[in-house]
């Protein structure tokens, strides 16, 4: 019997083992793949934005580019709403500073729901 739940425990163990050594090596491919983009001129700029916002989650970060639609979207978003709020002095003065405040709104909105995915 003792055997039996011994042989049970190596079992768990393995099978989180197996997990862990195919998420890790899907990890590996993601970045893989982004380095190739960086290195031909594009890059993935949805990652960026959301290393840069959440410095200190850069694995969950890269879990969920791997497994969520949605938190990709999110990171796509935010990065556009970066660029164009980097981009705000090329628009006319009458308008400028209202779409300073609404960039500036969308980037805390999208930065909260990422932080809801992150936690």
């Amino acid at each position: 019997m003792a055997r039996l739940a011994y042989g049970r425990v190596t079992y768990l163990s393995n099978s989180k083992l197996r997990r862990k050594m195919v998420l890790t090596r899907k990890l590996s491919v993601l970045e893989g793949a982004m380095e190739t983009q960086s290195r031909g001129g594009l890059k993935n700029d949805g990652l960026q934005a959301a290393l840069r916002r959440f410095p200190d989650k850069p694995l969950r970060i890269r879990q969920l580019m791997l497994g969520s639609e949605s938190f990709r979207g999110l990171c796509e978003d935010l990065a556009l709403a970066e660029r164009a709020l980097a981009t705000i002095d090329t628009f006319e003065a009458d308008v400028r500073e209202e779409r300073r405040r609404e960039f500036e709104e969308l980037i805390v909105s999208l930065a909260d729901e990422l932080n809801q995915f992150l936690t």
